[in-house]
């Protein structure tokens, strides 16, 4: 009976060690962001620049950065990026992603520094 358990202990201890080595994704953080942030940042190169929205506190429009600006403002600062997406400047709603999708996210915008391309 110990060994069974045992091993069930190990599988979960190797596949959460899996899960944290896990190298994030930029391409699939460029689908993400097309689907989640498009609305209103420009997030990539081919896309239009969306419509400035209102701030319901001053009632000036503000047009939200592109993606490439981003990347320009927080350089290879992953963190600061990080925390910046999960409470961002209003009038930009709170985000949530889950850590993969974020951590994608994440390596799509820092590509975008490494390009070194404007958009």
């Amino acid at each position: 009976m110990r060994l069974p358990v045992a091993m069930l202990c190990l599988a979960v201890a190797l596949a959460a060690g899996e899960a944290q080595a896990r190298v994030a994704d930029p391409v699939r953080g460029r689908h993400l962001a097309i689907e989640a942030c498009a609305a209103c940042h420009k997030v990539t190169a081919g896309q239009k620049q969306p419509a400035p929205v209102a701030d319901p506190d001053g009632g000036d429009s503000i047009a939200a950065p592109s993606f490439f600006a981003i990347a320009a403002k927080f350089g290879r600062d992953k963190p600061s990026l990080r925390a910046f997406i999960l409470a961002p400047a209003h009038p930009m709603r709170e985000q949530t992603f889950v850590p993969r999708d974020l951590g994608d996210i994440v390596a799509y915008i820092a590509s975008l520094r490494a390009a070194k391309r404007a958009f």
